[in-house]
């Protein structure tokens, strides 16, 4: 086993977790509300942001090997927000305690000099995404199929992969990593899980429980 599976089985309720989420399921069922949708975005809107900037600052700390290995993604994420049709203006849609949270948790494991510790802080939400979607694609209603569509893409499984492989070759062997060690990866994995259901979870399914600025 892989270190790549290893984790994933470590983490596989926690996905679970996120797949019987309000959002997730009237995601797939093609009654996610509009308010919903429009927090959702405005919120990834701002995620997705510093997520790239954060990956940069990882990518540059992987030997060269590995990042000439990175696949050219033709992809945006602006594809599967504009797959959940938010409103054309979102500026008023206050950005999350919760996301702020989880963005400080990924920064704190990036600034470190261990670029294994920023892949596993970046790789549930990357890992999840992909996950989830393949999961309930064959399930999704044609109102946001589109989002699905994007998560399944060969591009997105292409960028997956690449960090699933780049662990792997970072950890090439994570049985004999200490004790200690291994705790301490853990830990930034599972709490960046932790923060990846509350940013799920924290979806305001009807207006009155949306913060404006």
């Amino acid at each position: 086993m892989e270190f790549n599976q290893y984790l994933l089985a470590q983490s596989k309720d926690e996905r679970k977790i996120i797949a019987k989420t309000q959002f997730v399921q009237a995601l797939v069922n093609g009654s996610l509300p509009q308010e919903a949708r429009n927090y959702y975005v405005a919120q990834d809107h701002f995620y997705v942001d510093k997520f790239d900037e954060f990956f940069q600052a990882v990518f540059q700390k992987l030997p060269i090997q590995l990042q000439i290995k990175k696949p050219q993604a033709n992809g945006l994420e602006a594809e599967a927000h504009e797959a959940l049709k938010p409103s054309p203006d979102l500026s008023n849609i206050a950005v999350g305690e919760h996301n702020v949270a989880y963005l400080q948790h990924i920064e704190h494991a990036v600034k470190t000099s261990d670029p294994i510790a920023g892949i596993l802080a970046l790789l549930p939400c990357t890992e999840s995404y992909h996950l989830l979607a393949r999961d309930f694609t064959d399930q999704a209603d044609p109102k946001f199929k589109a989002w699905f569509d994007y998560y399944t893409s060969s591009d997105y499984l292409a960028f997956t992969n690449w960090l699933w492989q780049s662990l792997n070759i970072l950890v090439p062997e994570y049985q004999q990593i200490s004790s200690t060690q291994l705790a301490e990866w853990e830990a930034i994995y599972h709490l960046a899980y932790q923060d990846e259901i509350k940013f799920w979870q924290a979806v305001p399914m009807d207006l009155d429980q949306v913060e404006f600025n």
